[in-house]
């Protein structure tokens, strides 16, 4: 199945898996893309473009729990905090999540596996961006800029240490 997903608003809106367990334990899959109007909480965090091709596979990890296999790749523009220019980053997730039945199985494991609640209608936009902000850096910036204003204003500007350097 490859869909492309519908646009909405609302992570709620888009796809659902009807039940998590039995996706995985059945081994199957579903792929498709997300633009970034079906992310609202990477819109709210200032993307301007975004296209994500996902896919989730079902499987039974080796201590016998359903899991999902996450692959997401594409690219997020966000707005760099030095220059104020777009900033493409790079998404590429490739991530194995358990799926368990209760808040408290998850709270209380004490690995490192990553694990999500398994419920009864499980939402692949919402699953999808939630990796991918886990991925997105605290602040963006490129590797190389200038920072963003008038030049001419920022050279006049006298340094804040100055004064100290006199203090000698």
């Amino acid at each position: 199945m490859s869909p492309t997903l519908p646009n909405s608003s609302s992570a709620g809106n888009g796809v659902l898996i009807g039940d998590g367990v039995q996706f995985a334990r059945d081994g199957r899959a579903i792929s498709g893309t997300i633009e970034v109007a079906q992310l609202p909480r990477i819109t709210a965090a200032g993307a301007l473009s975004a296209r994500l091709a996902f896919s989730i596979a079902g499987f039974v990890n080796a201590f016998g729990f359903p899991s999902f296999r996450v692959t997401v790749d594409g690219s997020i523009a966000l707005t760099c905090q030095r220059c104020l220019e777009p900033s493409e980053i790079q998404i590429a997730i490739n991530r194995d999540l358990e799926l368990r039945g209760t808040l408290e199985e998850i709270e209380g494991a004490d690995d490192d596996v990553d694990r999500v609640l398994a419920v009864k209608s499980m939402d692949v936009t919402a699953l999808v961006e939630d990796e991918v902000l886990l991925e997105l850096p605290i602040a963006v910036r490129h590797a190389a800029c200038e920072p963003a204003g008038d030049e001419s204003v920022r050279s006049q500007r006298a340094s804040p240490f100055a004064s100290l350097a006199k203090r000698r």
